[in-house]
């Protein structure tokens, strides 16, 4: 009876070791001790007790195996590197290279989603992860299932996308925001390099996982020493790192050049672009958009012709302006604004209910007055005037003024009330507004055509007086290397908060410099900070993010709302919404261990996922 039972025992301590996964890879003790399909402990070298990753790497056609090799070599060693412990005593995981035979030429117009069928082979399905090498040494990857994936023939790309394949996300698991201290490659920001070493690039052991932050109430003093804290300060973020003492150091995240400060707001997630999010989507329009607000109103005006595919209106296509309603989530076109056909960019101002809008037209420029209320719009008055002028509105404690840009001469002037005070600058586009408080100082934005660079910008700030207005020394948007250009209207606003200083700190929205001003490009936020070159500007969005036009934003609701034209496909000239484009985003800021995660999670459940799908019960021996 003992001896029965004794044997039992065994029966299933043996058939449970075969069909265990001691070093959870997801492949089985016995198929790692006595083979499986193609795997072969012999050939392949692996074992039980050590965690093995076996890899296809489908070619397409054109590319080698020699062309593949450094970026090969250099993931097996990556892997082996990882600080994952094994049943063995050992760390790292073994990736085992499979290097598949190049496609054929009849594959070439195919996508790598549906090349999986040919390419990844059937019996390594369920055993294997695979990647489409595509004949590019840069490029991007995709990843679409978890054993699946197309890229360049580079490390860094496939290496990310593989990490996709076992569970990772671009953010950290327990979080779905970004993170600066998510110093893993997943990261956009440090997917290619870390600290700017592209060798240190690695999956997060969450290092920092302890700390939670939120970007509506940042603390700068870190309980991390500064050494360990030293790669914010390289690209991407350049963030100012300060030591307090051996344990602890202060980072400047509102970059206004003051360390350890508490409860601080700051976008601490643009090191690769201002993300925009919870986009509302709006009418077609053949201009630049303008975002006014007052209170708890956000509304949209929009210059719209027959001939959408302008940066703005003209003598040719001259456009009736269109208004909006954002509210509820959602865009509500109010109408036709009654008025003279513009010819040019339209700049507006929302008081109350009084909604003051002002453009070039085909003998002039124009200015009018609409009572907005009751979700109607009423024209009050309307002023036409002469002179080839782009005009610009700017709401100052000492009434509305109007910036006017001769479109022959390049000449400034400012309209106040009935006067018209010279300012001897010139600008190339229409001029950029705002009336700084904390300096009681006008801000124009210029732009002016050097011989290395056009399109280059510049702020310049103007004390008013009744009769006459005083220039100040200029204020150049980013530095000589990296210097902010523009072929179209710079949009400005000021920072009044703690993060811009007692003087205040000067944003500009612009879209990129291009050879054709109707071509499509990226919008870019420039601010002004009180580290480094003296400037942060990123695109605005992402590299899709392409618009004909410049954007539009607009303080509302303690944030800023933004709007852009989208480029491209059915949604062409459509104008996208984003009611807080501030990027401080409520949500935790933190680390997490991907290593680990990979190691016990991973590699198992990826391929346990592709056999669920596609291997019948019967054969999981």
């Amino acid at each position: 009876m003992f001896a029965a039972a004794m044997a039992t025992i065994l029966a299933l301590d043996a058939q449970t070791s075969y069909f265990g996964d001691d070093d959870r890879d997801g492949l089985l003790n016995g198929w790692e001790r006595t083979g499986r399909g193609p795997l072969s402990p012999k050939l392949h070298g692996c074992k039980p007790d050590h965690s093995d990753l076996v890899l296809c790497y489908c070619l397409r056609n054109g590319v080698t195996p020699e062309k593949i090799k450094p970026a090969v070599d250099r993931m097996v060693r990556f892997f082996a590197e990882m600080p994952c412990k094994n049943l063995d005593g050992t760390t790292g995981i073994h990736l085992i290279p499979i290097i598949l035979p190049p496609l054929g030429e009849a594959d070439k117009g195919q996508g790598y989603p549906e090349l999986y069928e040919a390419a990844m082979p059937k019996e390594w399905r369920g055993l294997a992860h695979g990647i489409l090498v595509e004949d590019n040494p840069g490029g991007g990857g995709q990843a679409n299932r978890p054993d699946w994936a197309g890229t360049g023939y580079n490390f860094w790309t496939m290496t990310h996308e593989l990490g996709h394949q076992l569970g990772l996300p671009h953010t950290p698991l327990n979080s779905n925001l970004g993170s600066p201290l998510h110093t893993s490659l997943m990261n956009y920001d440090y997917s290619y390099q870390l600290n700017g070493d592209p060798e240190k690039v690695h999956y997060s052991v969450g290092q920092f996982a302890s700390l939670q932050m939120r970007e509506s109430d940042l603390d700068e003093v870190l309980p991390f020493p500064a050494d360990q804290l030293e790669f914010l300060t390289k690209q991407p973020h350049f963030f100012g790192v300060k030591a307090i003492d051996k344990g602890t150091a202060s980072v400047d995240w509102n970059r206004n050049g003051i360390f350890g400060e508490h409860h601080v707001q700051a976008n601490i997630n643009d090191g690769y672009a201002a993300e925009l999010t919870s986009s509302i989507k709006g009418g077609k329009l053949s201009g630049a958009p303008v975002l006014v607000s007052s209170g708890s109103g956000l509304y949209l005006v929009g210059p719209s012709s027959a001939k959408l595919d302008l940066c703005s209106p003209n003598k040719e296509s001259p456009a009736v302006n269109m208004l909006y309603a954002i509210r509820d989530g959602k865009c509500v076109e109010m109408g036709a604004l009654p008025g003279t056909p513009a010819t040019g960019d339209l700049s507006a101002i929302l008081e109350r209910n009084t909604l003051s809008l002002a453009y070039a037209t085909a003998t002039g420029w124009t200015q009018l007055k609409f009572s907005l209320g009751n979700g109607k719009c009423a024209l009050v008055s309307e002023t036409q005037h002469e002179g080839p002028c782009d005009p610009t509105l700017v709401r100052t404690p000492l009434g509305l003024m109007v910036l006017l840009s001769n479109r022959i001469t390049g000449e400034v002037t400012l309209k106040v009330g009935s006067k018209t005070l010279t300012t001897g600058l010139k600008t190339t586009h229409p001029v950029g507004a705002v009336w700084n408080p904390k300096t009681q100082r006008l801000a124009i934005a210029i732009t002016q055509d050097k011989e290395a660079q056009k399109g280059r910008i510049l702020i310049v700030p103007c004390s008013v007086g009744k009769n006459a207005i005083a220039t100040e020394s200029p204020i150049p948007i980013g530095d000589e290397q990296t210097p902010a250009l523009t072929s179209g209207r710079p949009i400005l606003m000021v920072d009044t908060t703690r993060a811009g200083g007692p003087k205040g700190a000067y944003k500009a929205i612009v879209k990129g410099l291009y050879p054709d001003p109707n071509q499509p490009g990226l919008n870019f936020l420039c601010r002004q900070i009180g580290t480094g070159n003296g400037w942060w500007i990123k695109m605005l969005g992402n590299e899709w993010a392409n618009s004909r036009s410049v954007g539009s934003a607009v303080e509302f609701q303690g944030a800023i709302a933004y709007a852009y034209r989208w480029f491209g496909g059915p949604e062409d000239n459509s104008v996208w919404i984003t009611p807080n484009a501030s990027g401080i985003e409520d949500g935790i800021i933190t680390d997490f261990d991907e290593v680990t995660f990979i190691a016990e999670h991973g590699l198992r459940d990826s391929l346990n996922a592709v056999r669920n799908e596609q291997w019948p019960v019967k054969n999981w021996h």
